[in-house]
């Protein structure tokens, strides 16, 4: 799988930060890379995308500082930065699907600082639990699921059992946001229920029989779906959504076992490469 592409005109000069160096030459140019989103960018205005594809500069050391700083309470913060810093056109991170996100976030590694990274996994094999250090492409070891051609939002689809038409639309940042402000207002009242389980999808609702369904009650609506059809409204909203694979697969190199591998994102290197 080969998706980074070089376009004609090979860098473009980018000011970092508000410019304090008053000779431009000392400014260091970075290569322009276009990238085909899984979206084939249906979902975004066309001066954003062309043909579905985006184009991305390479980290600057400004922003390595900016990553030397991630913890679990600002990663979502620090991504954010990242992809305004460096997607040549404006868009707003909320907007992007989370999928695009995800895979613009692995096309900026590799991008930036190589496509191989390390990842270290355990076998499985009970009678080997060898643990082995692997080096995984970003662009050849993990698979792009593109979008269907011509689908647009919103998408539909009649349930079951209770014959209701449902009319959804793909997650995005805002709908993050959605899931969890209503997972905060239930969970004080329901600690032992896993309720970003339904939220998720909850969050997602645009109308039903084509009536508009407030925020307020997505959850509700959704929570008293019987259980076939919301595993129906799920597959059909998992069948729809593009993206990228987050999980790997290598042959253990002692006993020939298949070891899953997770998200690269959980690779300790994943913008510190050791080499």
């Amino acid at each position: 799988m080969d998706k980074i592409q070089t376009p004609k005109k090979p860098v473009v000069l980018a000011t970092p930060e508000p410019a304090t160096i008053s000779n431009k030459s000392l400014i260091a140019p970075r290569p322009v890379t276009t990238v085909e989103l899984p979206s084939r960018g249906y979902f975004y205005d066309a001066s954003v995308t062309k043909n579905g594809q985006i184009e991305i500069l390479p980290l600057t050391a400004r922003d390595m500082k900016l990553v030397a700083g991630i913890t679990g309470k600002n990663v979502d913060d620090v991504v954010d930065t990242l992809l305004k810093r460096c997607l040549v056109h404006s868009i707003s991170p909320d907007s992007l699907l989370i999928t695009d996100r995800y895979f613009l976030l692995i096309m900026l590694r590799a991008n930036s600082l190589g496509a191989e990274v390390e990842v270290s996994a355990v076998c499985p094999n009970e009678k080997c639990k060898k643990l082995s250090v692997f080096k995984l492409d970003l662009v050849k070891d993990y698979d792009v699921l593109p979008v269907k051609e011509g689908v647009k939002e919103p998408f539909e689809v009649t349930l079951p059992i209770s014959k209701f038409k449902v009319a959804y639309h793909l997650a995005r940042g805002t709908d993050v946001q959605c899931t969890e402000r209503l997972v905060a207002k239930l969970v004080k009242d329901n600690p032992a229920e896993e309720l970003g389980f339904t939220a998720s999808v909850a969050s997602l609702i645009d109308t039903v029989n084509d009536t508009p369904v407030p925020e307020d009650q997505r959850l509700d609506v959704v929570d008293s779906l019987p259980a076939r059809d919301f595993i129906m409204l799920k597959k059909h909203i998992d069948d729809n959504t593009p993206g990228m694979t987050t999980n790997a697969f290598k042959p253990c190199p002692a006993c020939a076992t298949t070891i899953e591998m997770g998200s690269p994102l959980s690779a300790a290197e994943f913008f510190y490469p050791l080499s």
